[in-house]
């Protein structure tokens, strides 16, 4: 498996750093076809979903805690100021980065070369560690990693 990944990474890197372009690669594919017949909000509703069903495997450990913790909580306020706390950690990010979505659009405009050359330099990085993964290195360095920062 770490075979297939380490491949993986590879021809991903090469693909980021522009030596490999596929054409199926280069096209957007899209599940649901925009029209007007679909109301945006259905659309919104749909892809809000799909995305909570995708951060279920991140967030329930840490919502299971919290829940936990303002279970056991003395008083019905900590309870609540835990789940505050919770909610508002993980909404001010959002809300945050949708007002500023137009800002964030206008400077990357601003440094399309830039941006150009952050892709490849993080295909390249793709690239060796692509390597290191195929070659056994990888391993090896985590391995030596453990060692030398065991607190134990």
């Amino acid at each position: 498996m770490i075979l297939v990944v380490g491949i993986l990474f590879i021809v991903l890197g090469f693909f980021l750093t522009g030596m490999f372009r596929p054409l199926f690669m280069m096209r957007e594919y899209r599940l649901i076809r925009q029209s007007d017949r679909i109301p945006k909000s259905l659309l919104s509703f749909v892809a809000g979903a799909g995305f909570g069903m995708a951060w279920t495997p991140c967030i329930g450990p840490y919502l299971g805690s919290i829940l936990a913790l303002a279970a056991s909580a003395n008083s019905v306020t900590t309870g609540m100021s835990l789940l505050s706390m919770y909610s508002a950690g993980l909404a001010i990010p959002f809300l945050l980065s949708a007002a500023g979505m137009e800002w964030v659009f206008r400077k990357i405009g601003r440094h399309k070369r830039i941006l150009d050359v952050v892709q490849r330099i993080s295909g390249v990085i793709l690239v060796v560690i692509g390597v290191a993964l195929v070659t056994g290195i990888f391993e090896q360095v985590t391995q030596w990693l453990i060692q030398v920062f065991n607190t134990q």
